[in-house]
């Protein structure tokens, strides 16, 4: 007994311990996962699970993981913002490394993006209107493509992001790499495992009938009409 209870206070403090460090998002989620089904009494229910999630991301993913009006109040949002936040983090590190020369030449020492204040939407500094949420170019703000092809970057070189309706076989690395916009993975809410597909462009999460009826959730009439694109198209 002495044994099995020095086992479990093992447990709780690597779980309670837990951060990402040099992990990946979709690694640190499945070693949280697994700590946190040997530690029930410690994330009783799903508010309490994603409290403790929060505290295990690094901090500049954290931050725009609780940006926002509407911060998650579940895992599978939780962990989408996740994604999608690291993905934009890479962007950003890209651009910077690839614009520094052209700014540098051109602008002087003009300032940067750094000087705007950050939205309360996205988590993320920009200097326009928040496009997050939308299908529109984070650039210029027209339809038809990201920010990473539009002609206002410049960046010829890189290959075109498939498209939201292609069906593509993607992994949690491509997407925090920023290759791809799309990851696929098993999760598991409360006592149930199920294969999550998580877009770095989403705003909404979506769940099937027969997953919703395992866990117990009612089905209520929206107000509101949604258009949804699936990657399969």
């Amino acid at each position: 007994m002495y044994y099995n209870r020095e086992i479990m206070a093992a447990q709780q403090d690597e779980f309670t311990s837990l951060k990402q460090g040099s992990m990946t998002v979709m690694e640190v989620v499945k070693k949280f996962e697994q700590l946190a089904h040997l530690c029930p009494e410690l994330v009783p229910n799903e508010t309490e699970k994603v409290r403790r999630m929060m505290k295990i991301f690094r901090t500049d993913i954290a931050k725009q993981v609780s940006a926002g009006s509407s911060p998650p109040t579940l895992v599978s949002n939780c962990v989408s913002r996740a994604v999608r936040a690291k993905y934009w983090i890479n962007q950003d590190k890209e651009g910077q490394q690839k614009n520094y020369p052209q700014k540098k030449n051109n602008r002087g020492n003009e300032g940067n993006n750094t000087d705007y204040p950050v939205c309360t939407k996205c988590g993320r500094k920009n200097q326009g209107v928040c496009r997050m949420g939308t299908t529109a170019c984070y650039l210029c703000g027209k339809e038809g493509h990201y920010a990473r092809n539009c002609t206002l970057n410049n960046q010829g070189q890189n290959p075109p992001y498939p498209s939201r309706n292609t069906n593509s076989q993607l992994h949690a690395g491509d997407a925090e790499a920023g290759t791809s916009h799309v990851v696929s993975g098993q999760i598991s809410i409360t006592t149930y495992d199920a294969i999550a597909l998580f877009d770095s462009g989403v705003t909404h999460s979506f769940v099937s009938l027969e997953f919703a009826q395992k866990l117990g959730r009612g089905v209520d009439n929206l107000e509101q009409h949604f258009k949804t694109s699936l990657p399969s198209g």
